[in-house]
Parts: C-alpha cells; sequence; structure tokens
C-alpha cells in the first residue's frame, strides 16, 4: 500500500480490500491456533479482551477508536474506506475463524505441529496482506503507528508513554505482549539524519 492518498473506490479494489481482510482475518487466527505469538496489537487485544471479559471484536473496536482518533488527527489523508471497515470488523472476523478452527483440532500437541500451523498462518496472512495493500483503499488504524511514530520530536515524547504502557502492564499475564515495547522501542529511539558538513 502506497503512503500517498488512498485510491478512489472502484468495484475492483473495494473486492480485494474485502476478501483481503477476511484473509488476513483467517491468518490471525491461524496464529493464535499456532499458540507461538500474534502480532503485537492482535495479542494486546485478545488478553485485554480475556481480562475485561468481553468479545475480541468489541475490543479490537473500542482499541482502534483510540488508534483512529491519531489517524484522524495527524494522517487524516491515510483514511479511506479499507480504515473502516479493518478497523471494525477485523476482531470479528479473527473470531468467526478462530472458533470452529479450535473447535476442530484442539490445542496444537507439538512444536512440529503449531510450525505447521505458524507456517499456514504466514503464507495466508502475506496473501491476504497483499490484497488488501493493493487495493489501497485506506490504511487501518492499528497500521498507522508505524507512519505515525514519525511525528516530531514532541509527539514521541507524548505518545510513547501511551503506546508501551499497556503492553508492560499486561504483559506479565500474557508473555507475547512484551513484544509491544520490545518492538515500537527501535523506532521511537530512531537517531535523526543530520546534514553533512559543507564542503
Amino acid at each position: 500500500m502506497s503512503i500517498s492518498t488512498p485510491q478512489k473506490p472502484t468495484p475492483r479494489r473495494i473486492v480485494g480490500m474485502l476478501v483481503g481482510i477476511v484473509i488476513i482475518g483467517l491468518g490471525i487466527a491461524l496464529f493464535k491456533q499456532s499458540h507461538l505469538g500474534n502480532d503485537s496489537i492482535s495479542a494486546l487485544n485478545m488478553r485485554l479482551a480475556e481480562l475485561l471479559g468481553i468479545s475480541l471484536g468489541v475490543q479490537n473496536v473500542a482499541t482502534n477508536i483510540l488508534f483512529f482518533a491519531l489517524e484522524f488527527w495527524f494522517g487524516r489523508k491515510y483514511i479511506g474506506l479499507g480504515t473502516f471497515v479493518n478497523g471494525i470488523g477485523m476482531g470479528f472476523i479473527i473470531t468467526f475463524f478462530y472458533d470452529p478452527i479450535a473447535a476442530a483440532f484442539g490445542p496444537a500437541a507439538s512444536l512440529p505441529e503449531q510450525l505447521v500451523w505458524v507456517v499456514l498462518a504466514v503464507l495466508v496472512t502475506a496473501l491476504g496482506a497483499s490484497l488488501y495493500q493493493t487495493a489501497d483503499l485506506g490504511i487501518a488504524p492499528y497500521d498507522y503507528l508505524s507512519l505515525g511514530l514519525r511525528l516530531p520530536r514532541l509527539h514521541r515524547r507524548l505518545l510513547r508513554p501511551a503506546l508501551l504502557a499497556p503492553g508492560r502492564s499486561c504483559g506479565s499475564g500474557y508473555p507475547h505482549l512484551r513484544v509491544l515495547p520490545r518492538t515500537l522501542h527501535p523506532v521511537l529511539q530512531r537517531p535523526r539524519l543530520r546534514a553533512g558538513p559543507a564542503v
């Protein structure tokens, strides 16, 4: 997906976006089935849903409202139809796929079985991401974080505690959440490029 203004919706782009989001949801469900870890944002939402006793879909929407506020404030040009479909529907799609998969196969009994699930999850998620990004109909609220972190120094100082605190506070009960601070820290601490001496 380009980081320019989202393209005008066309039937072909809308279908690609919708199919891509559904396939990404399946991929995340397969990662969850592997019990080898999900991406940081999905893991955060999964654990918060467990702690609060609500569905993953509801928790995902609640989290994305916060992320959407940041995207609306700093990156309004990245908002498109896909932003809303992804932000609202992803958690429900993951649950739709995960529940029957877990019921049919149960927990992975061995590391080789877990690795099979992970390989399948990577391939499925890559296909979904390719379709979703090619449609270029807007960046999901949580995907915008990677762009939003490229803000002026003052904004990074303000946002850093809010972005890292949830993973640190919940990580003790859900080890995969500890990936969040480690993932974001190098980005937040990335040094600025300085111009070289004049010749």
